[in-house]
């Protein structure tokens, strides 16, 4: 385990890029292979033009969605006074600032065995995406801030 990064100030936590390639990897195969069965399986040229199209940008699309993300990893930037999840050249999504109260990491459940881990504070209606980046980590960043959990004394 890596954990977290200082750069002369807030405490940086970058997220995993097995995730990302993990997601963005399964879905560049998947098209992939659905545009060279689909080529191979068209029933006429039309039909191949259509699905090379649509396939291809498909393919195209997740392709350059994995590059980029692996060139612009997101990061949660930690300072005594505010928690910030950021991606490189964007500006902040989601701001937990020292006024929130003690820190929890919620889960929240999509179907049945889906699950998306996110950051909030006790009195704010923010919540930062957990679900690419190391809670260890995380945690040790905020508590190393001055940050408090839910349920610490």
């Amino acid at each position: 385990m890596r954990g977290p990064v200082t750069h002369d100030g807030p405490l940086v936590v970058t997220e995993k890029a097995r995730s990302v390639d993990v997601v963005w990897g399964f879905l560049t195969v998947v098209f992939a292979v659905a545009l060279v069965r689909g080529h191979l399986g068209a029933g006429s040229a039309t039909g191949r033009i259509a699905v090379d199209a649509g396939m291809g940008l498909l393919f195209a699309g997740s392709a350059g969605g994995w590059w980029w993300f692996r060139r612009h990893p997101a990061r949660l930037e930690v300072t005594p006074e505010e928690i910030a999840f950021v991606h490189r050249g964007r500006r902040r999504s989601a701001t937990i600032l020292r006024g929130a109260g003690d820190l929890a990491i919620r889960t929240r459940h999509l179907g049945g065995q889906n699950r998306l881990h996110f950051l909030t504070g006790a009195g704010s209606e923010e919540a930062i995406p957990l679900t690419t980046f190391d809670h260890a980590e995380v945690e040790t960043a905020c508590r190393a801030q001055g940050w408090r959990f839910d349920g610490d004394l």
